[in-house]
C-alpha cells in the first residue's frame, strides 16, 4: 500500500518513498525505531498541538533518511496527525 507520491527528491508532504524500504532489519534498526515508537505513544491523546509538534521535530531528524520528512513553515493540526500517524505506521511495519 502506498501511502504518499514515491517521489524521493520532493520529501514534501506527510511521507515519501516509504515503498523503498528494505524489508529486513537490524537488531540496531529495530531498537532505534523502538525508540521513536515510544515518544509517539507517550503523546498519543495530546491536545496540546504545540507539543505535538515539538514532538514531530524532535523525531523527524532521528528518523531513517529514506523517510524523513521536509516540515512546512506553516503547519496544521491535520498535518501533523497525519505525519505522526504514518511515521507510526512505518516504524511498526518495519519493524514486523
Amino acid at each position: 500500500m502506498q501511502l504518499y507520491s514515491a517521489n524521493r527528491d520532493s520529501r514534501i508532504g506527510v511521507m515519501n518513498s516509504l515503498t523503498d524500504l528494505p524489508q529486513s532489519l537490524a537488531a540496531h534498526e529495530f531498537r532505534h525505531l523502538d525508540k521513536i515508537l515510544k515518544p509517539i505513544g507517550k503523546f498519543d491523546g495530546e491536545q496540546d498541538i504545540d507539543k505535538r509538534i515539538q514532538l514531530l521535530k524532535f523525531i523527524n531528524p532521528a528518523l531513517p533518511e529514506e523517510i524523513q520528512l521536509t516540515i512546512p513553515s506553516l503547519v496544521t493540526e491535520y498535518y501533523v496527525e497525519s505525519a505522526l500517524y504514518n511515521i507510526e505506521t512505518v516504524c511498526k511495519d518495519r519493524i514486523n
